[in-house]
C-alpha cells in the first residue's frame, strides 16, 4: 500500500512496525546472552568446550520454534541447576542419568514454547531431555522428557509406536492465535533468514493456511488428551510459564509432576522461583528469595475463582481481555471467521474433556473468551485495535 508523504500510516501498520522493532531488540539481547554464556563456559572449561559445542551443529534447535537456525551457543540453553541456600540457584550443565529413569512426554503445537519447556524441565530435574526424532541419540529411559509436536506434520509418526513406552505426559498449551502466528514466523525465517515477516506476508499465509492450522492445533490437543487421562497428564500453558504471577506456581506444578517419576529427583522447592526466573525470564542476577509463600497453588482439582482455580488461567484471561492481547494478536491479526473457528474447536475440546479436568476447562474457557472479545471488536461493539 502506497502512502502520500503527508499521510499517516494506518494503526495496524504502526503497531506492526513497533512490534517488529521490539522483537528485533529481544533477538539481539538473546543472542548477546547466548554469546556471553558460551564465552564464560569456554573460559572455565577451556577450548575443549568450544569444540564440543561446535560439534553439536544445528540438531539442538527446537523443531517448530521461531529460531531460523540453531547456533552452537544453543547448547548452553540446555541447562540444569543447583540449589543454593536461601532459595538461590546456580545454573549448571544437564547430565545423562547413570541409570534408567521414568520419562514424560512434553508435547506442544509448534510455536507454543517447546524450547522454553525443555530448558525448564532440564533446569528443574538436572537431567537431559530428548525429542521424538531422538536427535541427541539418547534412549527413552535416559532422558527426563521427550519433546513432541506430533500429530502436527512437523512431528514424527514414530510417536505412535513409542507412546505406550511412556506412561505420563505434559501438554503445553498456547492460545492458537499466537502459536499459529509463531509457527508462521518460524516458516518465514527458515526461508528468508532471521527477520520478522511483513504483515502483508502474514495476511497471504493466513488466508491460505490458518484455517487448516486451527484444526491441526485442535487435533494435536485431542491426540494427547485422548491417550493420557487426568491422573497421567499435566496441563500447563505458555502464558502461565511466562507470566510474572503465574510463572512460579506453574513451574512448581511441573516440578512436582517430574518428581513423581521413578528415578527423578528435582531441585528443592524453595529454589524453584529462582530457576524459573533465570530460565523463563532470563534474570541473570543473584537471586534473593523474597517469595512470601502465599502464591496460588496449581491445583488441578480446584474450581475456585480468581486465579487460584488453575494457577495462571484466570489471571491470564483478565489481563488478556483488558488489553485484547495487543502485543501479539494485533501483530498478526485474524478475521472474524477464523476467530470463530478457534472458538468452535476449543468448545468441542472443552465439552469432550472438560468435565473431568477443571484445569483444562479453565484454560480453554480463557482462550475462548479472548477470541470472543476480538470478534466483538471486529463487529464494532468495541474499539478496534487494528
Amino acid at each position: 500500500m502506497m502512502l502520500a508523504d503527508d499521510e499517516d500510516p494506518p494503526l495496524a501498520m504502526r503497531v506492526h512496525a513497533r512490534d517488529v522493532e521490539v522483537q528485533r531488540q529481544r533477538q539481539r539481547q538473546g543472542q548477546k546472552r547466548s554469546q556471553l554464556r558460551c564465552f564464560a563456559t569456554v573460559a572455565i572449561m577451556g577450548t575443549s568446550a568450544l569444540a564440543m559445542v561446535s560439534s553439536l551443529g544445528p540438531s539442538s534447535a527446537g523443531i517448530g520454534e521461531s529460531s531460523a537456525a540453531s547456533s552452537p551457543f544453543d547448547f548452553f540453553r540446555r541447562q540444569a541447576s543447583t540449589a543454593l541456600p536461601g532459595g538461590g540457584c546456580q545454573i549448571t550443565a544437564a547430565l545423562v542419568p547413570a541409570g534408567p529413569i521414568e520419562s514424560v512426554w512434553l508435547s506442544s503445537y509448534p510455536g507454543s514454547g517447546a524450547k522454553l519447556g525443555w530448558n525448564l524441565v532440564q533446569a528443574l530435574s538436572g537431567y537431559v531431555t530428548g525429542d521424538e526424532h531422538m536427535l541427541n541419540g539418547a534412549a527413552l529411559d535416559h532422558v527426563v522428557s521427550i519433546k513432541s509436536h506430533w500429530p502436527h506434520p512437523r512431528g514424527s509418526p514414530n510417536v505412535d509406536d513409542m507412546i505406550e513406552s511412556v506412561s505420563r505426559a505434559v501438554l503445553l498449551l498456547r492460545h492458537p492465535m499466537n502459536s499459529i502466528a509463531t509457527f508462521f514466523t518460524y516458516l518465514y525465517e527458515r526461508e528468508h533468514g532471521n527477520i520478522m515477516p511483513p504483515l502483508e506476508d502474514w495476511m497471504v499465509w493466513r488466508n491460505t493456511h490458518a484455517a487448516e492450522q486451527i484444526d491441526v492445533w485442535a487435533r494435536h490437543a485431542d491426540y494427547w488428551l485422548s491417550r493420557y487421562d487426568f491422573d497421567h497428564r499435566l496441563i500447563i500453558s505458555y502464558e502461565g510459564l511466562t507470566d510474572y504471577e503465574g510463572g512460579v506456581p506453574t513451574a512448581r506444578a511441573l516440578t512436582k509432576f517430574l518428581n513423581e517419576g521413578k528415578g527423578v529427583t528435582t531441585i528443592e522447592d524453595e529454589s524453584v522461583p529462582c530457576v524459573w526466573a533465570k530460565v523463563a525470564m532470563y534474570k541473570e542476577v543473584e537471586w534473593q528469595n523474597t517469595w512470601d509463600g502465599e502464591e496460588d497453588e496449581y491445583d488441578g482439582d480446584s474450581t475456585a475463582a480468581g486465579g487460584a482455580a488453575f494457577g495462571d488461567g484466570e489471571r491470564m484471561v483478565l489481563s488478556e481481555l483488558e488489553s485484547i492481547n495487543i502485543k501479539e494478536s494485533s501483530f498478526y491479526p485474524y478475521n472474524e471467521e477464523l476467530y470463530q473457528q478457534m472458538v468452535d474447536v476449543m468448545a468441542a475440546l472443552r465439552e469432550r474433556f472438560g468435565d473431568t479436568d477443571a484445569r483444562l476447562s479453565a484454560h480453554l474457557e480463557a482462550y475462548i473468551r479472548i477470541c470472543q472479545s476480538h470478534i466483538a471488536r471486529q463487529a464494532g461493539t468495541a474499539v478496534d485495535l487494528i
